[in-house]
């Protein structure tokens, strides 16, 4: 048998240079203060070993499988560069690139939008590296053989070995510091029941419809009888009378309206993508851990639009981006009650108009407003009440197109993600202010308006500028204030601590007298709630759960089986994790996240509701 010296010296250069780029990126993620360290234990040696294992059976498979010279090069180099652009992605992000992003959203890889966000995500110089190594590949191979060049030392005869015991790797309980395994092992498990979870929604699960239930809406409104939701794009609720470091407030407007009228702090999106805040604003639903309800329109929902319709309410929805097809909007909407349903491609723009506000991802929001609302006006019918929601978009991700006359706090961000996005966040806020105006003018008779956001977004409280990435407040809280009650109405508000959207919609029941069965998971802002819980659903970066029940939050990660638990009212910045200390707290709030878990039951098993021909 050859000696270990002879093994080493005919290995590919290939694997060299990967073994050498993956030890260097292992340092430099994972050991710079710029992202979180790992711990030196036991546990993360035997994954970091596991991970340059894994690597080297990878390799092996490919050589031993690929006889010809320039495919086995081309394997090589495929590689080298697919590890490079998820190290990079990894550097620009602070997590490893998610599968569960590219499953949940594959159908939107049609949007140019979409690869816009994907190219967003690394830098120009990570491009241009790239196309470094790839050319800098073809030169080596051409003239010196160097990415073919090489053998695998054989331990069995069969030649599948290799890929079986890589294989093998995948499915072993560690989770590898390994960008290309990480990748397939997130491939593998969502492939895999969780059984161990399913248990836990055993207890909530106690009928044929253990959501289905009754309202009885107080009718808190004298009169009023119709709705304006706002949901605001990416809405970072952490930024309330908070100013800069010159003194200029952030969100100076909607500091002024929360002064004013009806506001509710602390408020939570609960989920991180537009269309998961809008499916728990006006289905009062938790969003699912894997996948979009939007896109499941088999599934039988009872959503307010479709209560409010049957009510004989006018329901219309508007928004900014123009395409309704994107992630299923229109179909998913109409399916539940929504009957007028219009993007920014309906509104009759001038080719100036269009030329001097459609940046971005759409129309500019204080345009849209108006627009929308004229239209809306137009096409309404007299003497009916009306739900309606406005879908804004000038606060998109990246944040990088706002126009410079907007960039008021930072003159000159240049690349800062922070600055970037303060300047976006505080037009979006200046926005508003023709929003209010034109409510105040023509529809503050007959109906109140409700700003919320549609998600939050991270502005680098935690290091963090993806809001894909961890689970921390500033991914999920955002304002709310409802414009248009008088003071004795607002006197019936209940004070309960912490709100989010899934309150949105039981809530309009008591405001406007609805009574109707619905299958909400949310409570209402005018009744008490007994140890209320809030459920949040970081979908991607492993996966996290957390739960909200004042002044707890509970924090768990799918992937790695971590817990954390923080007290909000004496730790605001989540850095002290009380899960060793307050065991009882920690618990109550772990088993209570079988309703999680029980939603994503009955989506599986379309048990939200009964269909109109079943009995109910």
């Amino acid at each position: 048998m050859a000696n270990f010296k002879d093994i080493i010296k005919k290995l590919p250069y290939s694997l060299l240079f990967y073994f050498l780029f993956s030890f260097s990126f292992l340092l430099f993620l994972h050991f710079d203060w710029r992202v979180q360290a790992l711990r030196a234990d036991f546990d993360t040696v035997a994954r970091i070993i596991l991970g340059f294992l894994s690597s080297y059976l990878l390799w092996a498979s490919g050589f031993l499988l690929i006889a010809r010279r320039w495919p086995k090069a081309l394997f090589s180099l495929s590689i080298l560069c697919i590890y490079f652009l998820l190290f990079a992605y990894h550097l620009r992000t602070g997590t490893n690139f998610s599968i569960s992003l590219l499953i949940d959203n594959w159908q939107e890889l049609f949007y140019a939008k979409s690869w816009e966000v994907i190219a967003d995500s690394l830098k120009p110089r990570d491009w241009r590296h790239l196309v470094l190594i790839f050319v800098s590949g073809l030169i080596l191979e051409h003239f010196f053989k160097l990415l073919s060049r090489g053998n695998i030392p054989r331990f069995a005869k069969d030649k599948f070995a290799y890929p079986l015991l890589y294989l093998a790797i995948l499915v072993q309980p560690f989770k590898l510091y390994e960008e290309i395994s990480y990748l397939w092992q997130e491939g593998i498990e969502s492939l895999i029941p969780d059984f161990k979870y399913q248990k836990l929604a055993e207890k909530w699960d106690t009928q044929m419809y253990p959501l289905k239930q009754k309202q009885e809406g107080i009718g808190i409104l004298q009169n009023k009888k119709s709705v304006i939701l706002v949901l605001v794009e990416s809405l970072n609720g952490m930024f309330l009378e908070k100013k800069t470091k010159d003194g200029q407030e952030i969100l100076p407007y909607l500091n002024s309206l929360y002064r004013e009228e009806l506001s509710l702090t602390p408020f939570y999106g609960n989920s991180i993508q537009t269309t998961k805040g809008h499916l728990a604003s006006l289905c009062s639903t938790i969003p699912l851990l894997k996948g979009k309800l939007y896109r499941k329109t088999e599934i039988q929902l009872r959503c307010l639009p479709e209560i409010l319709k049957e009510k004989q309410y006018q329901t219309f929805f508007y928004q900014a981006y123009a395409r309704l097809s994107f992630d299923n909007t229109q179909n998913f909407l109409k399916q539940n009650g929504m009957d007028n349903i219009f993007s920014m491609s309906n509104l009759k723009l001038s080719k100036k108009e269009i030329k001097e506000y459609d940046w971005g991802w759409g129309l500019q929001d204080d345009i849209f407003y108006q627009k929308s609302l004229e239209h809306f006006l137009q096409h309404r019918k007299a003497n009916y009440p009306f739900f309606l929601v406005l879908s804004p978009i000038s606060n998109h991700m990246k944040f990088r197109s706002l126009p410079k006359k907007y960039r008021t706090l930072f003159p000159a961000p240049g690349k800062n993600p922070y600055q970037l996005y303060l300047n976006s966040l505080h037009a979006t806020d200046d926005f508003l202010k023709k929003l209010v105006k034109f409510w105040r003018q023509n529809l503050a008779q007959e109906s109140i308006l409700i700003i919320t956001g549609d998600h939050s977004y991270p502005a680098g409280e935690h290091n963090n500028f993806h809001n894909e990435s961890y689970a921390y407040e500033e991914n999920f809280r955002t304002p709310f204030v409802i414009l248009g009650m008088s003071e004795s109405e607002k006197n019936k508000f209940i004070p309960n601590q912490a709100y989010s959207q899934l309150d949105i919609a039981p809530s309009l029941f008591d405001l406007l007298g609805i009574s109707a069965e619905h299958a909400f998971q949310g409570h209402s802002f005018f009744k008490k709630t007994e140890k209320k819980v809030i459920p949040l659903i970081q979908p991607y970066d492993g996966t996290y759960l957390a739960l909200i029940q004042w002044p707890w939050k509970l924090v768990h990660q799918k992937r790695t089986q971590r817990t954390w638990l923080y007290n909000l009212e004496t730790d605001p910045l989540e850095k002290m994790d009380q899960s060793q200390k307050e065991t009882a707290a920690l618990q109550e709030l772990y088993l209570k996240s079988g309703m999680i878990w029980l939603n994503e039951k009955l989506a599986k098993e379309n048990r939200y509701f009964p269909s109109s021909g079943a009995k109910r």
